[in-house]
């Protein structure tokens, strides 16, 4: 299905049912399919959302709307559009570093990453993030560790 996000059509697919939510981004050139696999064990037991983000697959976008801020807007809009209050967050290559920057800016939204052959270009928000991270195995290790697995 498409859905209107930030101005784009985006191809859209929706598999399993439940109270939990795995959504999959691909990286840069791939689209929601990388995820199949992954998808077909999920849906046994949560909900399993895939989508071409823009720029790739059924999700065309002008090339001047496209920036890493972009993809984590899409994220998010994306999110708050098919109601998704929490989920786990799986990224594969570049759909990794959009995963890290969105868990980066709103951690609340997400019950876990997942990250799939991964970097960030940028590593300053890399580093902020494993202080916070280390911060949070330091006051409350049992709930760290709840969180982590």
């Amino acid at each position: 299905m498409f859905i209107d996000v930030n101005g784009i059509k985006m191809n859209t697919v929706s598999f399993g049912s439940g109270e939990e939510t795995f959504l999959g981004i691909s990286g840069f050139v791939a689209d929601w399919q990388v995820w199949m696999y992954v998808f077909e064990k999920l849906s046994t037991k949560m909900r399993c959302v895939g989508y071409d983000h823009r720029g790739s697959g059924e999700s065309p976008a002008p090339l001047e709307t496209i920036s890493k801020q972009s993809y984590v807007d899409d994220l998010f809009g994306l999110i708050d559009t098919l109601g998704i209050e929490k989920c786990y967050l799986g990224g594969e290559s570049f759909g990794g570093a959009i995963a890290l920057l969105a868990a980066l800016q709103q951690p609340e939204r997400f019950k876990g990453l997942i990250l799939i052959d991964t970097n960030l270009p940028n590593a300053k928000p890399l580093d902020e993030f494993r202080k916070q991270f280390i911060n949070f195995i330091k006051s409350d290790h049992h709930a760290a560790m709840e969180a982590f697995i």
